[in-house]
């Protein structure tokens, strides 16, 4: 019985580290990465929305341009306080009012009738929806350590391409259906995108959990060690970065990542609002069209996950060389201008040893062992 409770006790090891994190994973990342599929699609569809919209709500362009637009400066605006509020009500209720709020809105827009009443619902949808994709990377710090919390935001990314690969198709259906309950075909598409939305959010309510120590699928054991874990690694951003708003803003690696996050969604908002009216304008009937519309995303689906799994074994393969280090005492061979090899750890390896296996410097010292040294002696220094 004793035994058992100091078992019970006991930090968990790297293996049962590992199973930990991987089931939290998909404990957590799921039901998220579809609420960004809902939220990515109901951004983008008005460009499908707008091949018919258009033309019933007077809008030229110009006028739908800068409407589509406005829900990015609402979203600007009130995404800090979102965020603020989001850590002061916990993830699980702020995330669930944004998601209810941003599908009521985004179904409102289908009863629009002219261009200052569809600019002010786009306005009021990024609003509603501001503070959804930082609020999940913050989400993330509460549950995963580094390199765990990298496969969880490469896996929510993931939703961008998947949105549009099932949302395509079904708005160009969607588009094709005339007279369902009244409503014009581009009504019946954003009520129907809007809809998931609202469940999404309500089922937020059940599913989400603020933070580990509130889960009651973990167990005491795997609350303590993730807590521990989280906490020394937020001690060592803090230490090597800071963590103020001025240490944030006067640091010059922000606005290099900002500078490329605002390019990556100028392409990506900017191809999925007018994408789908390009390929209209070709004569591309609306069934077609979300097909032809997906297939960039398709091909961008794939190789990222290539990409992915490349990076992964790269990773391994020197994950596998740091544990072969660390058993032999040895690490491959460092050639220098002169030639002259290192490859022993100094903390693991004695002098006496190391003495006895550094190379002679010169042409010699890749062939020949040195003097009284036999070559197997020194060929894990090489190998």
């Amino acid at each position: 019985m004793t035994y058992d409770n100091q078992s019970n006790s006991a930090p968990l090891d790297d293996a049962e580290g590992e199973r930990l994190m991987r089931r939290i994973l998909w404990r957590v990342v799921p039901f998220i990465f579809i609420c960004y599929v809902i939220s990515y699609l109901d951004r983008t569809n008005v460009g499908f929305a707008a091949i018919s919209m258009n033309k019933d709500l007077g809008l030229t362009a110009t006028m739908f341009g800068w409407a589509a637009g406005l829900f990015f400066f609402g979203y600007f605006i009130f995404e800090i306080p979102s965020n603020l509020l989001m850590q002061r009500f916990g993830a699980r209720i702020w995330i669930a009012r944004i998601m209810i709020t941003w599908g009521l809105i985004s179904m409102a827009t289908a009863f629009a009738t002219g261009p200052i009443s569809f600019s002010i619902a786009r306005f009021l949808l990024g609003v509603a929806e501001a503070g959804f994709t930082p609020g999940v990377y913050l989400y993330f710090t509460y549950w995963f350590p580094g390199k765990w919390r990298a496969k969880a935001t490469a896996a929510f990314l993931l939703g961008i391409p998947v949105a549009n690969i099932v949302g395509s198709p079904l708005s160009g259906w969607l588009l094709e259906q005339h007279g369902v309950l009244g409503l014009q075909n581009w009504q019946l598409l954003l009520i129907t995108e809007a809809l998931p939305a609202v469940l999404l959010g309500i089922a937020c309510l059940f599913l989400l959990v603020d933070t580990p120590l509130k889960a009651r699928w973990l167990s005491d054991r795997e609350k303590t060690w993730l807590n521990n874990r989280l906490s020394e690694e937020q001690k060592a951003i803090g230490a090597s970065h800071g963590n103020t708003l001025r240490a944030a803003l006067t640091n010059p690696k922000v606005f290099t990542l900002a500078a490329i996050n605002f390019c990556c969604i100028v392409g990506s908002v900017g191809i999925g609002i007018w994408l789908p009216q390009i390929i209209k304008s070709l004569g591309i009937s609306s069934g077609a069209l979300g097909f032809v519309v997906a297939l960039p995303y398709v091909v961008g689906a794939i190789a990222g996950s290539c990409k992915a799994v490349g990076h992964r074994v790269v990773i391994h393969q020197r994950d596998v060389r740091g544990v072969d280090e660390q058993r032999t005492g040895f690490r491959p061979c460092n050639l220098g201008n002169n030639d002259q090899i290192t490859g022993m750890r100094r903390q693991q390896a004695s002098p006496a040893r190391t003495a006895q296996c550094r190379m002679p410097k010169g042409s010699q010292a890749r062939n020949s062992p040195p003097p009284g040294t036999s070559a197997m002696a020194c060929r894990p220094l090489c190998g």
